[in-house]
């Protein structure tokens, strides 16, 4: 379990810094990568917009993305799980916004 400020930074302006190579890494050692502290009464970049979603997709939408998160929330969780998942079966050609 890694805290999710290890793997991507945030910059002291609250915006987002890179993505840290500690999930590609530990998955050339054969590790797995839980990320952990998601809160939705607090956020920790303006890059989110507020979006608890957009914040949970930067952890497990990339090429090279978390095993797991450990959260208290899990209804944000299912609803970040389930864009994604609507996301990869909509048509090329369709435009998906979050609300």
């Amino acid at each position: 379990m890694v805290l999710k400020k290890y793997i991507c930074l945030v910059k002291p302006d609250n915006y987002l810094g890179p993505l840290t190579t500690l999930v590609s890494d530990a998955h050339k050692q054969g590790l797995e990568v839980y990320a952990s502290v998601f809160s939705n009464n607090f956020f920790s970049s303006y890059d989110y917009n507020y979006d608890h979603t957009a914040e949970y997709l930067q952890f497990i939408a990339k090429d090279e993305f978390v095993d797991g998160l450990v959260i208290d929330f899990p209804s944000t969780t299912s609803n970040s799980i389930g864009f994604l998942l609507l996301c990869s079966a909509a048509p090329k050609s369709t435009v998906l916004q979050l609300n």
